[in-house]
């Protein structure tokens, strides 16, 4: 069993089949908790770019999670292979 791992991918969140998957990238781990608050953007300038979660702040490619949460960059491009997009759905 693989551990879950999180796809940073844009598509019709009701397609079950499809392709631009070479465009998508993936986190390894969830990005969520290492995330910094939006609101914390001074902070997070302050250290250096340097996150709690000892990430780098990349000012020339970031990622804002819908929920205000400033992320690290996810790895691009996925790799190839087979994978269960869920988008957080059972």
């Amino acid at each position: 069993r693989v551990s879950t791992q999180f796809i940073a991918a844009l598509g019709d969140p009701a397609a079950s089949s499809g392709g631009g998957a070479d465009q998508w990238g993936i986190w390894r781990i969830d990005p969520g908790p290492r995330g910094v608050r939006l609101c914390d953007f001074p902070k997070l300038q302050a250290s250096g770019g340097l996150a709690p979660s000892r990430w780098r702040f990349d000012p020339s490619d970031w990622w804002l999670e819908e929920h205000g949460l400033i992320m690290e960059k996810p790895d691009f491009p996925l790799p190839p292979g087979r994978y269960l997009v869920t988008g957080g759905r059972e």
